[in-house]
């Protein structure tokens, strides 16, 4: 009996060592799951973080855009007084929405070839011909039967007679 009692005691020890071990090894999986749980609340927070900052970019950037545009938009103005005050001799041009684009550049007097009065303009990249139009005030069809075009395709340095507005 004394040897069943021993033996047994012996078999309880070696699974005591047992489910300690096992009891071990769970407390080590928790502890990694909670680190990888910690990771992953640290990386929501770093993301929250990158995403303020993005946000303020864009407000910052969209700041930027507005003074972009009050700065040409009185540069223009002041080419078109001419710095004197009286009445401009050239139609007002207006600031163009290109996106990222440059505003019409201001126009130059027709040369004597030209009949009818109006404005000589450089195409530049990325300029279409409705965007012209707008900023002299005129139609396309009016810069198309000026310059004889059948389409509205322009090149890059194309010289275009730009008829002055009809008078309102």
């Amino acid at each position: 009996m004394i040897e069943q009692t021993a033996a047994e005691v012996q078999r309880l020890g070696e699974n005591f060592d047992i489910v300690s071990e096992n009891q071990s090894k769970l407390e080590a999986k928790v502890a990694a799951m909670e680190g990888s749980l910690k990771s992953i609340e640290d990386l929501k927070a770093e993301i929250a973080g990158l995403r303020a900052e993005n946000e303020r970019l864009r407000s910052q950037q969209a700041e930027l855009r507005k003074q972009i545009v009050d700065d040409i938009t009185a540069k223009i103005a002041k080419m078109n007084i001419g710095g004197s005050g009286s009445a401009p001799s050239q139609p007002a041009l207006r600031p163009v929405n290109t996106a990222g684009r440059n505003a019409t550049p201001p126009p130059q007097p027709a040369t004597p070839a030209q009949t009818g009065s109006g404005y000589n303009h450089i195409v530049e990249s990325g300029q279409t011909l409705s965007e012209i139009a707008r900023g002299y005030g005129v139609t396309v069809a009016a810069i198309k039967q000026a310059n004889g075009l059948k389409s509205d395709n322009l090149r890059i340095g194309q010289k275009l007679f730009i008829p002055d507005p009809p008078k309102k």
